[in-house]
């Protein structure tokens, strides 16, 4: 099977699967997607689980709502889009042209 290259990661034979292990670029995405999916699918949920039936069992249901949100999921979930960016700056992705910027107000948009 003749390899067929991947412009976006290592070399891939024709089904697609890649047998090289992942490099840097391809590792920052994949733990922005876990660190993300976590915070949104599984931290957040949590707390609002916690906001809705704890405070039926105990009056301290707001401390555990925010330690569930604001103490747990806020931070993994900005350690998540820090990960975002640091993948689009590794790359030079995020404004690699200056005339890529678009401004507002008066100035005109600048392609």
């Amino acid at each position: 099977m003749k390899p067929v290259l991947d412009e976006h990661g290592p070399p891939a034979d024709e089904d697609g699967d890649s047998s090289a292990p992942l490099n840097n670029y391809e590792r920052l995405i994949v733990l922005h997607a876990l660190f993300m999916s976590f915070g949104f699918l599984v931290l957040l949920p949590t707390g609002v689980v916690v906001a809705r039936y704890a405070r039926t069992f105990t009056t301290r249901w707001f401390k555990i709502h925010r330690m569930c949100n604001m103490y747990a999921a806020l931070p993994v979930m900005i350690l998540g889009f820090v990960l975002a960016i640091a993948t689009q700056l590794g790359r030079g992705l995020l404004w690699p042209d200056v005339h890529q910027v678009r401004h507002t107000g008066s100035q005109k948009y600048v392609d």
